[in-house]
């Protein structure tokens, strides 16, 4: 048994599967004591002790573990229709899921039976195959930056790049969960705004070469005629006019 957080996950396991476990069950919604069984029928069973009910998955990737899903093009993204719970979740009529190849009848639905609820389709794999963007390791399609470009992306070719994919996928988990287990609590999640800053040249004319300057000078009078600007020393001795870090709104 491997412990991720408070979250059991018991059997033999992959490190794709402890990762994905540890993203959705614990790191987004913060569950604490629930356990991950994979029994010996192709299923992952997910309940809290103490409590009845059981959240019955499918076997995460086929049973393959995840360290073939670089290694061969086994697996692939499918469009399925969703059924009524998936669409009043997510309030989508379709969503992507991960299955094998040569699999045709795949499909997105919630089974909801006294006591337990079946997910049909592979919905951790799902996420762990998105999260970790194996598709970009997988298809060799590079821009003139050798980056792999959203055009060659399933979710562009599908018209669902727009889409939080994952998101979905742990709502559906939760609603799941809150069905079987009512007085289980979500982690609260705040949103805040971290800024960056991707600045190639920060200064207009500190550290720069003597030939840069005197062609920036020359800029200056020539192309945008700004001969005032050009003629004044404090860009050479004083305060830098590209140097405004000190006014951003920084946290504290």
């Amino acid at each position: 048994m491997r412990v991720l957080g408070n979250f059991s996950v018991e059997g033999n396991t992959s490190a794709a599967l402890d990762y994905i476990v540890s993203v959705l069950f614990v790191e987004r919604l913060g569950i604490k004591d629930p356990s991950i069984t994979p029994n010996n029928h192709g299923f992952l069973f997910i309940g809290v002790p103490g409590t009845q009910g059981i959240l019955i998955l499918p076997l995460f990737l086929s049973g393959s573990g995840g360290e073939n899903l670089l290694k061969s093009n086994d697996f692939r993204l499918q469009i399925v229709e969703t059924d009524i719970y998936i669409q009043d979740i997510t309030g989508e009529s379709t969503i992507p899921v991960l299955a094998k190849n040569g699999m045709n009848d795949v499909s997105s639905r919630i089974q909801v039976h006294p006591e337990k609820i079946e997910i049909n389709f592979d919905i951790l794999g799902s996420a762990c195959y998105i999260l970790t963007r194996t598709e970009e390791m997988t298809n060799s399609t590079r821009d003139e930056h050798d980056r792999f470009p959203a055009y060659a992306s399933h979710a562009y070719q599908n018209d669902y790049l727009h889409r939080p994919i994952v998101d979905e996928y742990v709502e559906i988990l939760w609603w799941c969960m809150k069905q079987l287990w009512p007085r289980l609590e979500r982690k609260p999640r705040k949103f805040r705004m971290l800024l960056s800053h991707d600045v190639d040249v920060p200064f207009a004319e500190a550290f720069s070469s003597p030939k840069r300057i005197l062609r920036s000078l020359g800029g200056d009078i020539v192309n945008r005629e700004r001969i005032f600007q050009a003629w004044q020393l404090q860009r050479l001795l004083g305060e830098d006019h590209w140097f405004r870090f000190m006014c951003l709104d920084l946290p504290t």
